[in-house]
């Protein structure tokens, strides 16, 4: 029996969605123009696995950047998406490369423009009818942004709050891209302030999940607590930290073609103490607590589970002590969550008890 290969899935997620996925990004985008109103320009990762560290390469698949996924479902680095709501010729551009037939033998098909066939297939898969080449895109920004009335551009970058002050975060490639259209705006003249965030917008849309992300974070979960499962009915076999790694994500990615959620956590005793521990090679031993935090992906979704545990697999008194206060804490924020309640809510349930 012929098996057909799936074409486009490693550079468009679908997101479960099927052939309601053009549908449900073209639904997306257009919410956040009719939120904002306003030009707006969205990168995605500008360079792919090994872009900058080509000894890094290996078990680095590409993620995209997550607003360029919610909006356009696209897997491919260095894409641009220019919105515009008050365009009354194409309120929506991609930009992407020029298609490049020997990088494609290296790594695969591309999304590309450069000839009629490789714009349709941009077309026909995505559904965004006006797709251009990526070296085109300030001169194309700049005519869109000198006809607009409001002389705003909308872009993404990520800010938080530390200590009642509004912080950014500036290194990664959407403050990247931040700087680089601030300074653009600057030669044309802008007015003061031109550049607006979209994060709050971006978000209030993005947080709420379809029944199709809904579906995807089930299964990623399942996916999960299958694999954390069997490594524990294994676990007697293990005497280091990576076997129970190797075992763990074996049968996790057994199941999933979209990778691990973040690197696996495995830590044993004291280790446990640093929070992002990833080197996993200690041996361990019997009367040791034992913590590891994993999880994989489905589609664009993600399952992300911590449990901690006896190696011997009995609890001594004081382990048993600090297990239950935790716990404790654990049930009384599922009793708690619900919606309208905020994270800090829920993390003063943790320390009122």
């Amino acid at each position: 029996m012929k098996i057909s290969k799936k074409v486009y899935t490693g550079i468009y997620r679908d997101g479960g969605a099927g052939v309601f996925s053009k549908r449900r990004f073209l639904d997306r985008r257009k919410k956040l123009m009719a939120k904002e109103g306003q030009l707006m320009a969205i990168t995605g990762v500008p360079y792919g696995p090994g872009g900058k560290t080509t000894w890094s390469y290996a078990y680095s698949p590409t993620y995209q950047e997550p607003a360029i996924m919610y909006l356009t479902g696209i897997n491919q680095n260095n894409v641009i998406l220019l919105l515009d709501p008050n365009s009354k010729v194409s309120n929506e551009i991609l930009f992407v490369d020029t298609k490049d037939r020997v990088l494609e033998f290296w790594e695969g098909i591309r999304f590309g423009v450069g000839d009629e066939k490789s714009l349709k297939e941009v077309q026909s898969v995505t559904g965004i009818q006006d797709v251009r080449d990526i070296s085109e895109f300030k001169d194309v920004l700049k005519e869109r942004f000198m006809k607009q009335k409001k002389k705003t551009l909308g872009t993404l970058w990520l800010e938080g709050v530390r200590k009642g002050k509004v912080v950014n975060i500036t290194t990664d490639h959407n403050f990247d891209f931040k700087k680089k259209l601030a300074s653009w705006l600057r030669s044309w003249k802008a007015p003061k302030g031109a550049l607006k965030n979209i994060m709050k917008n971006h978000f209030e849309l993005r947080l709420p999940l379809d029944k199709y992300d809904i579906a995807n974070a089930r299964n990623a979960q399942e996916i999960t607590n299958g694999g954390y499962k069997s490594m524990l009915k294994n676990f007697g076999t293990f005497r280091n930290e990576c076997q129970v790694q190797g075992f763990l994500e074996g049968q996790m990615l057994m199941h999933t073609p979209f990778g691990l959620s973040y690197p696996s956590i495995v830590a044993s005793g004291p280790n446990a103490t640093t929070l992002h521990y990833t080197k996993n090679d200690d041996d361990f031993s019997k009367n040791e607590m034992m913590l590891i935090d994993f999880g994989v992906r489905w589609m664009t979704m993600h399952a992300d589970i911590t449990r901690t545990f006896p190696v011997s697999g009995r609890f001594n008194p004081m382990q048993k002590i600090l297990y239950e206060i935790v716990l404790k804490a654990q049930i009384a924020v599922e009793k708690n969550a619900c919606a309208g309640v905020t994270m800090d809510e829920l993390n003063k349930v943790c320390w009122d008890r």
